[in-house]
């Protein structure tokens, strides 16, 4: 079985030679010996075999089996990273970190997923520690690097946020359908532009409409923002 770049098997192939279709399920795997090892060579088969999201079945089914291992964690950690899920990859690779603390690739399997949920306090943390177990590790020093950057960006971000904020403006917004998190950063944004502003009717409007996007409506229909609704009765 080839070696997946970054991945770790637990034993030697036990599934060789059968098809990529079969996807890792309790019925799919062989009623003897290592189950758990089996279905990490598994996925690290159909990861190299660029199947990231069969793969992904297959390492959390080996957690399922085996929800010690820190391998079989940081493996499922790179299989969500492969598949843009950097909120599946956080799980996982702090799963694997809390395992073995001194797991490197859990660590930076870590930092790489925080970067990419945009949160680069804790992504540098991350690196960090993979420094203090091997100061010299490059991946891990450009992490750092990286996260400083993309917190200089947020801070460059927060104060043109700020700025715009105290001059009573804001951004407008969106005409389309609003999802959670961008209405409650809309909300913090008019919430800060009124704390800056506090006599402008502009930032009590502001407010108001981006607290609206957050209410439910009471027939329990979601409508975009700039849309007009229409009341459903039932029949």
């Amino acid at each position: 079985m080839s070696q997946s770049p970054g991945l770790e098997q637990c034993c030697t192939g036990c599934l060789r030679g059968q098809p990529l279709q079969a996807l890792c399920k309790p019925h799919a795997l062989p009623p003897s010996g290592s189950v758990s090892c089996s279905a990490n060579d598994r996925g690290m088969e159909l990861f190299a075999a660029g199947h990231a999201s069969a793969a992904f079945d297959c390492f959390t089914e080996a957690v399922r089996l085996r929800p010690t291992s820190a391998v079989y964690h940081a493996n499922r950690a790179a299989a969500a990273l492969k598949l843009g899920r950097a909120d599946l990859a956080v799980e996982a690779a702090a799963a694997a970190a809390k395992r073995d603390s001194g797991y490197l690739r859990a660590h930076l399997r870590l930092g790489r997923a925080l970067l990419a949920l945009a949160q680069p306090a804790d992504a540098e943390a991350a690196f960090k520690q993979v420094l203090e177990l091997e100061p010299r590790n490059a991946a891990a020093a450009r992490g750092v690097e990286e996260a400083a950057r993309l917190a200089g960006q947020q801070r460059v971000q927060h104060g043109e946020d700020a700025a715009a904020a105290a001059a009573g403006s804001r951004p407008a917004l969106s005409r389309g359908a609003v999802g959670e998190e961008d209405a409650v950063a809309q909300l913090l944004s008019a919430e800060q532009m009124l704390a800056a502003n506090p006599r402008l009717q502009a930032s009590r409007t502001g407010c108001a409409e981006t607290a609206a996007l957050m209410l439910p409506c009471p027939c329990g229909i979601s409508t975009p923002p700039g849309l007009p609704h229409q009341q459903v009765t039932q029949p």
